[in-house]
Order: structure tokens, then C-alpha cells, then sequence
């Protein structure tokens, strides 16, 4: 079962492998005027580029207010985490990977 919710963009002859979710909710929260914890919507989306597999049970995160970024032909190995606001650069590979939110990746990694 694949989970769509907030997807941008998916491109084309990309793969997106069984148990993946794409565009769910990230961690993201802040604090009320008491500390009290807030949830902070993540309606940024999801764009996946072209040629993009997308491994098994893989999670990508929506971004905040812009969206998360996959560029063409990257590959992503089974049980990769993508949180919200990241952006994973042209003709890189991960694998064995949780990425925190805001991180970013250069092309051919």
C-alpha cells in the first residue's frame, strides 16, 4: 500500500516501491506561551524529479512551507527517511539513511 498525501510533483518513469509514504506530516512542532508542545503544519508538499526509485517503506516528509526535494535520478534504497524540508541533489544515492529535517544533499553523492 502507497501512501500519496501532499505530493507536488512526481515525475516521470520514476519507481516508488510498496510501503512508501510521501507527503505525510514531518516532527515539527513549537511552543505555545505556557510550553505547551504545538504541532506546525507541514503544507509545503513533496516534489519527486524524474527517474526516482523510491525504495520499500521509504518516508518523505512534507516541508513546512516549501516543499521537500527530490531532483532527478535519485535512488533511494529500502527504509529511507526523508524529514520535511530536505532536498536530496541530481544523480544521488542513499541508503541506510534517516535525514533530518532541512538537510540537504549535493548532486552525484
Amino acid at each position: 500500500m502507497l501512501q500519496f498525501l501532499k505530493v507536488q510533483k512526481s515525475g516521470k518513469n520514476s519507481v516508488i516501491k510498496s510501503g512508501a509514504i510521501i507527503g505525510d506530516q514531518g516532527f515539527g512542532f513549537g511552543f505555545s506561551h505556557d510550553k505547551t508542545p504545538q504541532r506546525i503544519p507541514h503544507n509545503g508538499g513533496v516534489i519527486v524529479g524524474d527517474n526516482v526509485e523510491v525504495g520499500a517503506n521509504n518516508v518523505i516528509c512534507s516541508g513546512t512551507f516549501n516543499p521537500t526535494i527530490i531532483e532527478d535520478h535519485v535512488k533511494l534504497d529500502d527504509l529511507v527517511f526523508i524529514a520535511h524540508n530536505c532536498k536530496i541533489g541530481n544523480k544521488t544515492m542513499i541508503a541506510c539513511a534517516q535525514l533530518s529535517g532541512s538537510v540537504s544533499i549535493g548532486s552525484s553523492c
